[in-house]
């Protein structure tokens, strides 16, 4: 929400702790007669007329807060009187009964009517300003941009400065400008004695952008640069074309010091987000089994200490803010997702008893033809249940359930190849082994700062074939 306060900036009357309107009298300086008004407390404050501008007593808006902040807590409500009872204008102190009021004697040691006016005013707008987004602007009535103290204090209700509504207009709906950028690290860090490492994707397929929910088009400028969007006429310090966005991937040693800076050359609008996303993949996939990382795919809870959150993404990723009129603020991290990594024991398959026959039966003959020999080739000894040398497993990835929109839960178990018992062993070349059905390591994902954990096992597979007599068919 927005507060816009437009006003002249002065002020003599103030609301009281009973919410009723007040004001404080003091004895006018040339007649016996109370009054309250702004020109009176400009000769008595030594600030000028309403000829010459209302000036700041004290040369400035520090020593003059510092100095009525003194006087009001000083006097508390001692002099307050309330307004919509006695009204304005000159009074006779003989016409208000048991009214206080400041005398001459007073004046310079007592909060008058402006002063506690001006004290209220500010520190209302700046309790008011923790709450909301608020501005001021000073827009005095023609022929009094002199009155210098109006001014002044709404430039101090807006951190001193000078605003107008094209200035606000930029605040309300850019949430940074130009110049901005966002320097990301990748992932890598150790999670309760094992060492992860992530490695950022370098290919335009693997990032996006959004405005708004609209995708960008990606350009790969070279080798380690993407723009986003279309480019202007203009040029970077290296000479590249310009783009809203520009991905500058930077990978050091692939360890702690891979990182990529999001240079944001254009306003970005509090009313559509930007969006971008990255792919990694996990270099080292753990080989014991047990569970490693805590899944938070948002950072939303960054769980755990040292040593024990994780797997971490990236280690840090801080956005360096720019606003429309060049300023710069103070840096701000984002919060890190993490991933889970799970591999599962599993138990070794067991030999039967060698004592125990294969054939409940010994009394069945194994071949019901003695005349077709079971073994074409004598010279090659058959061993059923064995492979002669062959045989094999692997690693099948099931992927998780999670339904928080980030990566799941990666599951890696141990399935072995069936085998059949023939007397002749057959080998498959490789490139006949139809891939989509071979095991796989990792994970494939994203969220809003994606992972995706790929890679590829390479098998053969060993397959018995059994030979029948052709003459025999």
């Amino acid at each position: 929400k927005y507060v816009i306060l437009v006003s002249d900036g002065m002020t003599r009357l103030f609301t009281g702790s009973d919410g009723a309107t007040k004001i404080i009298y003091h004895e006018q300086y040339d007649t016996n007669k109370l009054n309250g008004s702004i020109d009176s407390w400009a000769v008595d404050r030594g600030a000028g007329d309403s000829y010459s501008g209302y000036k700041v007593p004290g040369g400035s808006w520090e020593a003059y807060y510092a100095d009525i902040k003194q006087k009001v807590e000083r006097d508390g409500d001692k002099y307050v009187t309330d307004y919509e009872t006695y009204g304005e204008g000159q009074k006779v102190a003989d016409d208000l009964p048991g009214v206080s009021y400041v005398s001459r004697e007073e004046v310079k040691e007592a909060a008058l009517s402006v002063d506690r006016s001006i004290y209220e005013a500010y520190n209302a707008f700046i309790d008011i300003a923790g709450k909301y987004h608020c501005y001021t602007i000073w827009e005095p009535e023609a022929g009094y941009e002199h009155y210098e103290i109006g001014r002044v204090l709404l430039n101090a209700m807006n951190d001193d400065r000078m605003m107008d509504f094209d200035t606000i207009r930029k605040e309300i709906l850019y949430l940074v400008d130009a110049g901005s950028y966002i320097e990301d690290y990748i992932g890598f860090d150790t999670y309760n004695g094992y060492s992860y490492d992530f490695d950022f994707i370098n290919e335009a397929d693997d990032i996006s952008l959004t405005v708004g929910g609209e995708e960008l088009t990606v350009t790969k400028i070279s080798e380690t640069k993407y723009g986003f969007g279309a480019p202007d006429a203009g040029r970077t310090a290296d000479g590249d074309p310009t783009y809203p966005f520009i991905l500058e991937y930077h990978p050091g040693e692939k360890k702690a010091d891979e990182h990529f800076i999001w240079h944001i050359n254009t306003a970005i609008s509090n009313f559509a987000q930007v969006r971008l996303e990255y792919t990694v993949q996990l270099m080292n996939p753990p080989e014991t089994a047990g569970t490693y990382g805590i899944y938070d795919g948002y950072g939303v809870g960054n769980k755990g200490g040292a040593g024990e959150a994780g797997l971490y993404t990236n280690t840090r990723a801080t956005l360096y803010p720019v606003d429309s009129e060049g300023n710069q603020y103070e840096a701000e991290d984002f919060k890190k997702p993490t991933v889970v990594y799970t591999v599962e024991k599993t138990e070794e398959p067991t030999d039967p008893d060698p004592d125990t026959p294969t054939d409940p039966d010994p009394d069945t003959p194994t071949d019901p033809d003695p005349d077709t020999p079971t073994d074409p080739d004598p010279d090659t000894p058959s061993r059923p249940g064995h492979s002669n040398g062959g045989g094999g497993g692997g690693g099948s990835r099931t992927p998780g359930t999670d339904t928080t929109g980030g990566p799941g839960t990666v599951t890696i178990v141990s399935e072995g190849v069936p085998l059949a018992s023939a007397p002749e062993l057959v080998e498959i070349p490789a490139e006949e082994v139809p891939l989509s059905a071979l095991p796989k390591t990792g994970r494939e994902s994203r969220n809003a700062v994606l992972l995706m954990i790929s890679s590829m096992a390479r098998a053969a597979y060993l397959f018995l074939q059994k030979k029948r007599d052709q003459e025999n068919q």
